[in-house]
């Protein structure tokens, strides 16, 4: 049950992330969602033991599951979002 919460926080931080940041193209809001429900993964596997909740494969639901794969999927996007403006930028520079 945690591993479709993690799936379910992970698409739907990626769909608020397209608000913030529209993707532009389909391709690129495949990727936001791929992100997103990594990143939900992610934070599940490593802050999940460190915050002691937030196992994705108990059949019950753990209160801090949703918390802890929102803070993976956040923080992933937050990388991606950066990352994507960092090279834009470099792309945008005049070369001399």
């Amino acid at each position: 049950m945690g591993f479709l919460i993690a799936v379910m926080v992970g698409i739907v931080l990626a769909w608020a992330a397209s608000f913030v940041r529209p993707p532009g193209s389909p391709r690129r809001a495949k990727l936001l969602a791929a992100t997103g429900i990594l990143g939900s993964l992610a934070g599940g596997f490593v802050l999940g033991p460190v915050l002691g909740g937030g196992n994705l494969f108990e059949m019950m639901i753990d209160p801090m599951t949703p918390v802890v794969t929102g803070i993976g999927a956040a923080t992933l996007l937050a990388l991606l979002s950066a990352v994507r403006m960092r090279f834009s930028r470099a792309r945008s520079l005049p070369t001399e």
